[in-house]
């Protein structure tokens, strides 16, 4: 099953890498990531796609974000799309943190059940070899709305980013 899931997020790479103009304007990343719902922690696949929209002076960017995920629990999945702005610091040459808010929806195969979500989250881009290619660290606090109430989840993702 691992293998399938990282299969899955590679070939999501690279087909988003193959689209003209994606590195100029945007940024792609994905990577291995880990939800944790209660007392259980599922393995699975998390990535996004950053649109620039403006920028203020030459450090803060502002952007759209798209990001998706899989992820498998112990006897049920969940597959998850969210969108919302992100605000990144381009100001130091080491490091790039963002900030961003999403919402979206979270899709639970065992309950058959589409359910809103909402997530603050945090991360990281540290540029490897130049300024496009980084590394990504990102955690993210979800909240998933349930007939009227909601629980939280907690999400890590590791991985890669191209783009600025």
């Amino acid at each position: 099953m691992g293998r399938r899931i990282f299969a899955v997020g590679v070939a999501v790479l690279l087909l988003l890498a193959g689209t003209r103009g994606v590195v100029s304007a945007q940024q792609i990343a994905g990577g291995v990531s880990f939800l944790t719902e209660s007392n259980e922690t599922a393995v699975g696949v998390s990535g996004d796609i950053r649109q620039h929209w403006f920028s203020i002076g030459s450090h803060l960017d502002f952007g759209i974000v798209v990001d998706g995920g899989y992820h498998k629990f112990q006897g049920f999945s969940v597959i998850s799309g969210q969108g919302g702005p992100r605000i990144t610091w381009q100001g130091m040459s080491r490091v790039r943190p963002y900030g961003q808010v999403t919402a979206g929806f979270e899709y639970c195969h065992l309950c058959e059940a589409t359910n809103l979500v909402t997530e603050p989250n945090v991360g990281v881009d540290v540029p490897i070899g130049g300024t496009k290619f980084n590394v990504r660290a990102s955690y993210g606090m979800r909240s998933v709305w349930v007939n009227g109430g909601t629980f939280t989840e907690h999400r890590f993702w590791l991985g890669v980013s191209l783009g600025r």
